[in-house]
């Protein structure tokens, strides 16, 4: 989700029967009476087999964009964000604002763990914030 021109944006991922897919692209498409723009696509079944799941921590400076460049290498490796908490507090010594990250994450077979935590600290350098990123066990 971002904020663009003024405007907000978000891509969301729902999984639905089968049966009922075509009277939710309906309900969703039938929000452009209220002013939105729905984009509807379906990308069939996922065997949830076939992935894992690995909890991303993020801690630095806060400033704009932090989830929206994180999100785009997720993205571009077909990383599924299963849950997202965000918050800014306050930092201990210096006042600034710290954004803090905890995301649940679901990795494709083809993407390992320590190939993406390689990804996301090169990244983490660009953004100045520290990351962990943790294999969940289940």
């Amino acid at each position: 989700m971002a904020r663009l021109a003024g405007k907000f944006a978000g891509i969301l991922r729902i999984s639905v029967a089968a049966a009922r897919a075509d009277a939710l692209a309906a309900g969703l498409r039938a929000l452009a009476s209220d002013g939105l723009t729905v984009v509807v696509e379906s990308s069939g079944e996922v065997s949830a087999e076939t992935f894992r799941t690995v909890r991303l921590e993020l801690v630095g400076n806060d400033h704009p964009g932090i989830i929206r460049d994180i999100s785009k290498v997720l993205a571009q490796n077909q990383v599924n964000i299963e849950e997202l908490e965000t918050g800014v507090s306050g930092a201990p010594m210096t006042g600034e604002q710290l954004f803090r990250a905890r995301v649940e994450l679901r990795l494709p077979a083809a993407v390992t763990t320590d190939w993406l935590r390689g990804r996301l600290e090169a990244l983490a350098g660009e953004l100045m914030v520290d990351i962990g990123l943790d294999e969940q066990a289940g």
